[in-house]
């Protein structure tokens, strides 16, 4: 309890002996009541468990001080600085962002999985503070070379790219982020099927603070593609590719 208090004070005596202020002759009463004032802050903040909060409640007890000379001193602790007020503006976003995908095929005849690139770049309009909409288009791939079928007893080399391209729909809180989207994914093949299925989209994410105009991100997606085809191309087999994307990324 002694070192907090101790750095409480430390932290209000460097911010006032840091401000410019202005001190000028003071009563018996009216240094009687400065004392006073600063006894019944001193009291109250010391009630503020956080220390921080009851640094900034320190901060704004007046110096009462006793000079040499006799003469005796008010000094009022700096304004506050100003709450800023100005209002949300709505505004276009744009962001970039690369890294790296997790692909699961849920075929009716054979599953493959892989890791593979993930890029992706994003063209948003924040309507307000915690409310954006968004469209997107973004690349992967996967390949997968021992895939083994126990019907045919044959060995499958699976290599697969998506290109998929929709709209987001985004919730903000503070410098958090999540929602969801709905486009298409292109699938293409290396045997050459190719398809184009709906793609439905969960995302996360954290804007960090901007630094010379631009803003660092991460991203967090999990997507599902749906196909009436399995990954040879045969009608009449559901085909499911589930994605786990993670990436980073700058917004501007």
């Amino acid at each position: 309890m002694r070192i907090e208090v101790m750095r409480a004070f430390m932290f209000v005596t460097v911010a006032i002996a840091a401000s410019p202020v202005d001190a000028a002759p003071a009563t018996p009463e009216a240094f009687e009541a400065c004392k006073a004032r600063s006894r019944a802050l001193a009291a109250e903040a010391m009630k503020i468990p956080d220390l921080q909060e009851r640094g900034e409640r320190l901060r704004t007890m007046p110096r009462c001080e006793h000079g040499a000379d006799g003469t005796l001193q008010v000094i009022e602790p700096p304004p506050p600085p100003p709450v800023d007020t100005t209002p949300f503006a709505p505004h276009l976003e744009l962001a970039a962002r690369a890294g790296m995908a997790t692909s699961l095929l849920l075929s009716g005849t054979l599953d493959a999985s892989g890791v593979g690139p993930y890029v992706e770049v994003e063209a948003g309009y924040r309507i307000r503070r915690r409310f954006g909409v968004a469209a997107f288009a973004g690349y992967t791939n996967f390949h997968d070379g021992e895939i083994f079928d126990a019907v045919t007893r044959q060995m499958y080399d699976v290599r697969e790219q998506s290109y998929n391209a929709g709209a987001l729909l985004n919730l903000h809180y503070a410098s958090a982020f999540f929602g969801f989207g709905i486009g298409f994914d292109y699938e293409r093949y290396g045997s050459g099927f190719a398809t184009t299925a709906p793609m439905f989209r969960l995302h996360a994410g954290y804007t960090f603070a901007k630094a010379r105009g631009v803003q660092a991100q991460v991203l967090a997606v999990l997507s599902d593609v749906s196909t009436p085809y399995d990954l040879t191309g045969s009608p009449g087999s559901k085909d499911d590719l589930l994605c786990v994307r993670l990436a980073v990324g700058l917004v501007l």
